[in-house]
């Protein structure tokens, strides 16, 4: 899921509006963005389509929940030495 994350981080328009409109001084999600049509953050940047992606990126990975907007990024802690040191 992680991976998943990073790969679509790396396109500009996503990690501008995560970074800008989504995520919050405090280090929180603000998802309340997902509810509503931000569509116009992408006017020059494909539009309503590219938020629709997005949207449905991050609810088909998991990183989002679809119903209760509830971010579920698993703690690196966890996952990550198994993952830099394959056996």
């Amino acid at each position: 899921m992680v991976m998943y994350f990073l790969f679509m981080f790396r396109d500009a328009r996503y990690r501008e509006f995560i970074c800008k409109e989504v995520g919050k001084r405090d280090g929180k999600w603000d998802t309340s963005v997902f509810r509503d049509t931000n569509s116009e953050y992408f006017t020059n940047a494909g539009g309503r389509k590219a938020f629709t992606n997005l949207r449905q990126f991050l609810f088909q990975t998991g990183i989002l929940d679809e119903h209760s907007l509830a971010v579920k990024i698993p703690k690196l802690y966890g996952s990550f030495p198994a993952v830099a040191n394959p056996r």
